[in-house]
């Protein structure tokens, strides 16, 4: 073993939780195993009682081959191991295959194990490529100052009526260097063959964006990693001065302002006032741009109107309104329409769950059986990477299944009565500019009919009532 590497990394890790008993998650991947490896040198220096966890999510041919390993492992390191597989049927809000069922079902496995174990933490492999890929994926997604602080070293989670600490050690350490580590230790480990495909989004920036930027900027990784540093920092910041002047100027669905913070400041303050009041989906920038503004120009009377809620302006606060205050409208006639919310797009790939306009877009490889509470269509595999969620658009075509041709979308949501009001407030499920599925409505005939046939993605469709204002971090 390279001793000076060892030292090196062990110098790397971050601060640790204060406990005396503590897991670490291992799941074959050299991520994983380097941790291990690292940990059991750092436990015994420190006197901390050490554990294995390992989540079989059963998504593999090969995945109960990778419990045997960790657990042989475990038992060559004389540390003691536990395993979690999910049951046959599972009555989890997503169904096998999803990324959100698989972080579901990973926090309840920790939750189980903790309690049997004893544990107090949890300590995983998130690295700095893990930390830059996370925060690339955000930005390009679009994200607020929280997106940008990544991953967390430590975060307190509440599960299933437990507490769960989890301790991400290495994200300033990157995978190159832990399989140096490996290797001069002469450590194997287990490969994922789902970590090669471009099927995923993160795998996508993983294998072409990464290198890409290494390549014009070596470095470029760690880079990113000390961005998610610096950003934590800030957001930390601006998020506890937002959260002290709601508490102190807050009232109801109202917002003193009278005061005038700096725009960063203010900003923030909107967003967590939004969440707070809980009456909206999601806070997206546009939204908290136009409140700002609104609160910045200081003009009684002015009201924001947007989509199915209304911001009224006073001489000293800004009120939240359900629906289009009629009062207000008829005796205001400086009111302010916001952009068109046919504006707004986000992207969906495979492993992921997206919230959009009501309801719950979920993406996964077909290897799965329907929930009955969600409905579920088959998506061509040749359709991912390129698809995405937006309301309708002019020019958009719609050619519905089992139809003979197609027509413009706007004459086709007439034929089926959808009120004026309503059409332009529907999520559609898009390739490109191919409208695939009309959400509640219809689907188009280029989904998949014979899933028999051709090669296919599953998408679970679900109302979603669950209120989103920011990335998880």
């Amino acid at each position: 073993m390279n001793r000076p590497l060892l030292q090196r990394l062990l110098a790397s890790v971050s601060r640790p939780p204060a406990v005396k008993t503590l897991a670490v998650a291992v799941s074959g991947g050299c991520d994983s195993v380097a941790l291990l490896l690292l940990l059991y040198h750092w436990s015994r220096m420190r006197g901390v009682n050490l554990c294995v966890f390992h989540v079989d999510h059963d998504l593999r041919h090969d995945s109960s081959a990778d419990a045997l390993w960790v657990k042989d492992l475990a038992e060559r390191l004389n540390l003691n191991f536990f395993s979690r597989r999910p049951a046959p049927v599972s009555d989890t809000e997503f169904k096998k295959g999803s990324e959100a069922w698989a972080r579901r079902f990973r926090y309840s496995a920790f939750a189980d194990m903790m309690a049997e174990s004893g544990a107090e933490a949890v300590a995983t492999g998130h690295t700095a490529n893990d930390q830059t890929e996370t925060i690339l994926m955000r930005l390009l997604r679009g994200c607020s100052w929280k997106g940008l602080c990544g991953i967390g070293s430590r975060v307190k989670l509440r599960f299933n009526g437990r507490e769960l600490q989890m301790w991400r050690p290495l994200l300033r350490v990157s995978r190159a260097t832990l399989i140096e580590f490996l290797e001069s230790a002469g450590q194997d480990w287990r490969e994922d063959f789902t970590n090669a495909s471009d099927v995923y989004f993160r795998n996508r920036v993983r294998h072409r964006l990464l290198p890409m930027l290494e390549e014009l900027q070596p470095g470029a990784c760690r880079h990113f990693s000390e961005l998610g540093d610096d950003a934590r920092l800030l957001w930390a910041e601006i998020s506890g001065r937002a959260l002290r002047y709601i508490r102190k100027y807050s009232s109801g669905t109202g917002l003193k302002v009278y005061i005038t913070p700096k725009c960063t400041l203010r900003r923030e303050i909107v967003r967590l006032w939004l969440a707070s009041i809980g009456t909206i989906e999601r806070a997206d920038r546009q939204m908290i741009i136009a409140i700002d503004d609104l609160w910045r120009q200081n003009a009684p009377g002015n009201t924001l109107v947007y989509r199915d809620f209304s911001i009224l302006r006073t001489s000293d606060s800004i009120i939240f309104v359900r629906g289009q205050n009629k009062k207000y409208a008829k005796a205001k006639r400086n009111n302010v329409e916001m952009a068109d919310p046919r504006s707004s797009r986000c992207s969906l790939s495979v492993g992921e769950s997206v919230r959009f306009g009501g309801w719950l877009f979920a993406l996964s490889e077909a290897n799965s059986v329907p929930d009955i509470e969600e409905q579920l269509f088959a998506i061509p595999v040749e359709y991912s990477g390129h698809l995405s969620i937006r309301y309708r658009k002019p020019g958009d075509r719609f050619y519905p299944a089992g139809g003979r041709g197609g027509k413009k979308l706007a004459r086709w949501l007439i034929d089926k009565k959808v009120p004026v009001s309503a059409r332009d407030h529907i999520p559609l499920l898009v390739a490109g500019d191919r409208v695939l599925l009309v959400c509640g409505l219809g689907r188009s005939r280029y989904l998949v009919d014979n899933v028999g046939q051709s090669e296919y993605l599953w998408l679970r469709l679900k109302r979603s009532l669950e209120v989103t204002v920011a990335p998880e971090s």
